[in-house]
């Protein structure tokens, strides 16, 4: 099979699963992404690479696929209340067969916790680790100010206990959104509404300089950050009216033992 070949088939597959989730996603929109990330850190190709919270798993396919990992590995709990099904991740895998990287992406269904108490997070090391909007699933932002400090403490202590499934160096990959203005929160939720798609919580989400803060304290050095585009067709075509819109971005660290 030729590439050109693999990138069809995995654009209409990744085009029909964001059409049933309302979404604007497109393989595109993941070729950019990882573009963006090899911009900051000039680092152009990782040999293993593992995401937490990859969900149905095509930000992961897409990444071996295009030759950015060479091996990749993606865990998520699959509850249906937070957007994925485990039909979703079985429906990946077919897709992953056809394209013959069934030896290069591997998904594990569980939690992070889970994995890290596994054996094979002790025996398997990462050149990367990929966390694409799940920090504020599992970390959210709360209002009151003694339990948010008990979520920053510990995101900061499993993000610290995350360089153990590293090699030296080590790299993160982060991509959050930030608590935008009331007016935009408002505005976004409607347009979302009016298509169909789950409206945002808004109010789970933290800075990027919250965020950054947070990965130094876990022991990672920052590399640097980018507000990434919106992933409208309407503005694909107008890349910095697309970033001024978002309100979501990159976050790029490394860890080397000091």
């Amino acid at each position: 099979m030729t590439n050109e070949q693999i990138m069809c088939i995995l654009g209409e597959a990744i085009k029909k699963w964001a059409q049933a989730k309302r979404a604007f996603i497109s393989l595109s929109t993941y070729a950019q992404e990882i573009e963006e990330w090899k911009k900051l850190t000039s680092v152009h190709q990782v040999r293993r690479m593992l995401e937490i919270g990859s969900g149905a798993g095509w930000f992961l396919v897409t990444a071996v696929a295009l030759g950015f990992a060479q091996e990749g590995i993606g865990i998520d709990p699959a509850f249906s209340e937070d957007g994925t099904e485990v039909k979703e991740i079985h429906e990946t895998k077919s897709i992953i067969e056809k394209l013959n990287l069934g030896r290069r992406v591997r998904f594990y269904i569980c939690t992070f916790d889970d994995f890290l108490k596994n054996a094979l997070s002790k025996t398997e090391k990462f050149d990367l680790l990929v966390f694409r909007n799940t920090l504020h699933h599992i970390y959210p932002y709360v209002k009151r100010q003694l339990d948010e400090q008990e979520q920053i403490s510990k995101c900061i202590r499993d993000l610290r206990s995350t360089i153990s499934l590293l090699n030296e160096p080590g790299y993160l990959y982060i991509v959050e959104t930030t608590r935008p203005s009331r007016l935009y929160a408002v505005a976004y939720n409607l347009y979302r509404a009016f298509r169909g798609a789950p409206t945002i919580n808004w109010e789970s989400k933290r800075t990027l300089s919250e965020w950054i803060w947070i990965v130094e304290e876990a022991g990672f050095n920052l590399i640097g950050s980018s507000r990434l585009r919106v992933p409208h067709p309407l503005f694909s075509r107008i890349p910095i009216f697309a970033k001024f819109l978002s309100s979501q971005f990159l976050i790029s660290a490394i860890y080397r033992e000091r």
